[in-house]
């Protein structure tokens, strides 16, 4: 008989094999844990329950042997082949101990094995042996598999979608990249060949990151509920919203409906209202430890929702509507479409996490300073948060890592992929309601040369049209069409309101963003005048290059008209009217321009909702209605009250936290406080009351009602 003792390397290798290779979903007995004809057990078939000391021996043995042929052989360590091998057996220690603890769990043994003192010393060898060497100096080629001979290309000269397609077979991402959640849509997307942009040994080797690189991703160790209960909370609510307005859609199709039972869509829709049911109880939410979870049966929802909106019989309607007579195919398409309108438009989502991000807030950003600018306050809290964040979470890197292992990394949709949308707020101008909805991209993506409109965006817009009184929705799109990595994305968007059932209803915009004018890279960094800085961005927006796109239906003469008096009118109550601006200040016009560029656009286009759309309705979209709030506070009021402060908190924070779980990427927030200072430095140079008169005599006059008409409303 084998004891404890006379277990080599190799037999404790083979026992972990075995354990991450059982199928706890497929008829599991947990005797099955047991090799057969091999006496250490992991299970004692007496109680039925994980043998610790088990577990504790084999990482003891492995730890053992890793020190003893590595642990001081530093040649050994540099060789290619043996840090392979050293790898493996690191992988393979990380995931028996996630499947150790989804089988604890399971029998309610309540064991945290990543905190044993043996996983520990494996953690520590590992960080402290091979660790950096693999990052520095294998990682980069690893990601996305390039080789070192590949040329390094910048993206904008990789491909100019405007002029012709080019291979992007070179394009070049490191780890620090993926760490700082840049560009992670291209592990969802294929290359024009079909191919991926990553390398299949990418998963590895963020494995070995994530467990054995010092990262802590334990919400719980932080101070926090796990992030699962927030979102569990909005999506439960989320549900509840959308049922109580698609309420009267429900009531008649069911009425309708009951004789097409078998009908492919009518299946679907049941099973979409079903799990839409079951995820607003609840008795469902994650604290609970439910059989499934409220998001769980959201995300159900959202499936079986497309699955009948990707039906023959509704597709066929919309290509052939159907008759008045046909009440039935009719109450089916209204309520499809009440349900995406719910969707689009949910409320109040972000009260459900307000107290959790506040009280996030509050213990971690020291002690309050009561006095002084709210523009370093907030940039002081950034910076307190960034490096909280720092020394224990590697969100990216997990959500990365989540993708690959899942396998569900075949398009980019994040519409579909648990980034909800909702409304930010409400502002009132002219006696009309205008909402902000947060709206990521809504395009689905399996080809980077190529993307195409959800049928759940679609169905929202056609909604719109088929109200009494029909609305209109705006798009300011804030992807970059002139690189490759949007382009498609862009295109998909411009040409839907082209689409004769949603011209009356949708409007998009595109602004340009992340190109060389918007950031003053050259050949742009060296316009100082401004005159000459004037007449250039007068270029770049009318341009047919610049990253600008203006649909034919806006009066181009009323926006040449507004761009005239604009910039001259900003250059005087924000820059005291320098004949010369820096280059940080030119960027900071732009992004001052671009805020009252969006109010024109909305008096122009007079929609009754909008939206601040990049890929994912994030750190872009989300600084920047964070500006549109502050500029309307600062004009309206002229100062910050404390439930302005505390919104503003949870807009900057919450959504970005939920969906990505990390800060607002660090370049888009410094244009946020940049725009703020400058307004705070307009106001208390002249004071508010002249400060708000410069507005009234050079800005208003721009605006065919007045900016200190509008009010923001915020969510309750």
């Amino acid at each position: 008989m084998t004891t404890h003792s006379q277990v080599s390397f190799n037999e404790a290798i083979e026992i972990l094999s075995h354990l991450i290779n059982i199928d706890l979903e497929k008829n599991f007995d947990i005797l099955q844990l047991n090799l057969p004809n091999h006496s250490l057990n992991w299970v004692d078939e007496s109680s039925s329950l994980i043998q610790m000391k088990t577990i504790k021996f084999i990482y003891q043995t492995i730890y053992n042997y890793m020190r003893e042929v590595y642990g001081d052989d530093h040649q050994l360590i540099k060789d290619p082949a043996t840090i392979e091998g050293i790898k493996s057996i690191m992988i393979l220690v990380g995931d028996s101990a996630k499947k150790l603890e989804k089988l604890t769990a399971l029998f309610d043994q309540q064991v945290d094995i990543q905190e044993l003192k043996e996983y520990k010393q494996l953690q520590t060898f590992y960080a402290s042996k091979i660790s950096k060497q693999v990052e520095q100096e294998l990682m980069g080629e690893w990601v996305f598999g390039i080789l070192k001979k590949n040329p390094i290309i910048s993206l904008e000269e990789q491909i100019n979608p405007l002029f012709k397609a080019t291979e992007v077979n070179h394009v070049f991402i490191d780890l620090d990249s993926v760490k700082k959640d840049l560009d992670y849509e291209l592990f969802f997307i294929r290359k024009q060949d079909g191919s991926r942009f990553f390398n299949p040994r990418l998963v590895r080797n963020l494995k070995l990151v994530c467990d054995f690189g010092g990262f802590q991703p334990d919400h719980i160790e932080l101070g926090l509920d796990p992030l699962s209960e927030w979102i569990d909370r909005m999506l439960q609510a989320g549900a509840m919203q959308i049922i109580k307005k698609i309420a009267p859609y429900t009531s008649h199709y069911y009425q309708t409906s009951k004789r097409y039972k078998n009908l492919d869509i009518v299946q679907s829709l049941n099973k979409a209202l079903l799990a839409l049911m079951m995820s607003s109880h609840e008795t469902n939410l994650s604290k609970y430890s439910p059989v499934k979870t409220c998001m769980e049966y959201y995300l159900d929802f959202q499936a079986f929702l497309r699955q009948s909106m990707h039906s023959n019989t509704f597709q066929r309607w919309l290509a052939y509507p159907p008759g008045a007579s046909n009440e039935a195919a009719i109450s089916i398409i209204e309520l499809v479409q009440a349900i995406c309108n719910a969707i689009f438009s949910q409320q109040n989502l972000l009260s459900e996490i307000h107290p959790q991000i506040q009280e996030f807030i509050r213990k971690n950003q020291g002690e309050e300073v009561v006095e002084g600018r709210n523009s370093k306050k907030q940039e002081n809290l950034y910076g307190e948060m960034s490096r909280w964040t720092k020394k224990f979470l590697s969100g990216p890197l997990h959500k990365v890592l989540d993708v690959l292992e899942e396998g569900s990394c075949h398009t980019f949709d994040p519409v579909f992929q648990s980034n909800i949308p909702y409304k930010i707020f409400d502002m009132i101008w002219d006696e009309n309601r205008i909402s902000n909805l947060r709206i990521p991209s809504p395009t689905i993506q399996e080809f980077i040369d190529r993307a195409s409109i959800v049928e759940e965006f679609k169905a929202f817009i056609r909604f719109l049209s088929v109200q009494g009184m029909p609305k209109k929705h705006l798009v300011f799109n804030l992807q970059n069409r002139t690189t490759w990595l949007e382009h498609a994305r862009c295109v998909a968007l411009e040409e839907l309101q082209n689409n004769e059932d949603l011209n009356k209803s949708l409007c998009v915009v595109t602004l340009a963003n992340d190109t060389d004018f918007k950031n003053q890279e050259p050949p742009y960094s060296e316009i100082n005048q401004s005159a000459v800085f004037f007449q250039v961005f007068k270029e770049h927006l009318f341009g047919s290059q610049s990253g600008f796109y203006f649909p034919k239906n806006i009066s181009s003469e009323k926006l040449e008209d507004f761009v005239d008096a604009a910039l001259p009118a900003i250059h005087q109550i924000f820059f005291s009217g320098k004949n010369v601006l820096s280059t940080e200040q030119r960027i900071d016009f732009i992004e001052i321009f671009y805020l009252f560029l969006q109010l024109k656009l909305i008096e122009l286009v007079k929609p009754s909702s909008f939206s601040l759309t990049c890929k994912d309705g994030l750190d872009l979209g989300i600084s920047m209605s964070a500006g549109l709030f502050t500029m309307l506070t600062f004009i309206i009021e002229g100062k910050f009250q404390k439930h302005d402060i505390e919104f503003l908190h949870t807009l900057l924070y919450g959504p970005i936290f939920i969906n990505r779980e990390r800060l607002m990427i660090s370049k888009h927030f410094q244009r946020f406080i940049n725009y703020l200072k400058i307004t705070e430095n307009a106001i208390e140079e002249r004071g508010y009351d002249q400060f708000k008169k410069l507005i009234q005599e050079r800005l208003d006059p721009c605006f065919e009602t007045s900016l200190f008409k509008v009010r923001v409303i915020l969510p309750n």
